[in-house]
């Protein structure tokens, strides 16, 4: 089920970079190897279940990635060659396959994490400073016509994550590349489930930092230990980008380990 709403946890940092989420729009896409999870994005890559015949078309689509000029005749000449030179020792080197997982994914592909739940009480732990930073509520949809609005030129993609206890496995020359990609980026640790994780990934996206369109943030909630200078904060970046979300404080309940929240005025700011 798609959440009408996804959410980005953020703290408040010196450089208030964090900030400009909600000045304007900027959303942070980073690159696999940057995450805390050295699985995350992560698929079992097993060269040693490829037959020659499933690998050499994958060392010539590396050839050609490389090396864009290159004729046919030499891609195929070069792909038999790798194979020869790697040979059965490497195929079974399942460190080194690890390696070239990861560098694969770091190569491409920049992920922005997002959740579907604003009440995570790990959440606010974790990713917004112990409860004291904020958390952004954007309108799914309307990000998504955003993102999408190249229709299938866009280089994004969002989807919600999927948790079990083994990575995807992928047989070079046997899975489908593309589809090979999406097990890694969708699939995370069954310990991780508590995120409820949405996440939009990008394909070859030059910078960074994306901009949306400040108007796609439904809502923010600032953490139950938000002091009153930083709620300060979050109103005079929504002032300098014009939008108008629902600002809510998140309270502590005096009767169970959860959060409820309190709408906020720009007077109560």
């Amino acid at each position: 089920m798609v959440s009408d709403l996804i959410y980005k946890f953020r703290h408040f940092d010196h450089c208030g970079h964090h900030l400009r989420l909600l000045s304007r729009g900027e959303l942070y896409f980073a690159k696999p190897k940057q995450f805390n999870d050295p699985f995350d994005c992560f698929t079992t890559l097993r060269f040693d279940l490829a037959t020659e015949a499933e690998l050499i078309p994958e060392y010539v689509a590396q050839a050609r990635r490389y090396k864009p000029d290159i004729t046919d005749e030499e891609a195929q000449e070069w792909a038999e060659q790798e194979y020869a030179r790697e040979g059965p020792e490497s195929r079974f080197d399942h460190q080194h396959n690890i390696r070239l997982s990861r560098e694969g994914m770091d190569e491409r592909w920049r992920v922005c994490t997002l959740s579907a739940d604003w009440r995570s009480l790990l959440m606010w732990s974790h990713y917004s400073d112990n409860h004291r930073g904020f958390c952004v509520g954007f309108d799914h949809k309307r990000l998504c016509q955003q993102l999408y609005a190249e229709g299938k030129s866009s280089p994004f993609r969002d989807f919600p994550v999927s948790y079990r206890d083994n990575p995807p496995l992928s047989v070079p020359g046997r899975t489908e590349h593309v589809e090979a990609v999406y097990r890694g980026l969708n699939v995370k640790h069954l310990g991780w489930a508590y995120e409820q994780e949405h996440r939009i990934v990008a394909l070859d996206l030059q910078d960074p930092v994306y901009s949306v369109d400040p108007a796609t943030i439904s809502e923010v909630t600032l953490g139950c230990q938000c002091n009153e200078s930083d709620r300060a904060r979050v109103f005079e970046a929504l002032d300098v980008s014009g939008a108008s979300p629902v600002v809510y404080q998140a309270l502590m309940r005096h009767d169970s380990y959860s959060l409820y929240r309190e709408q906020l005025s720009r007077q109560s700011a």
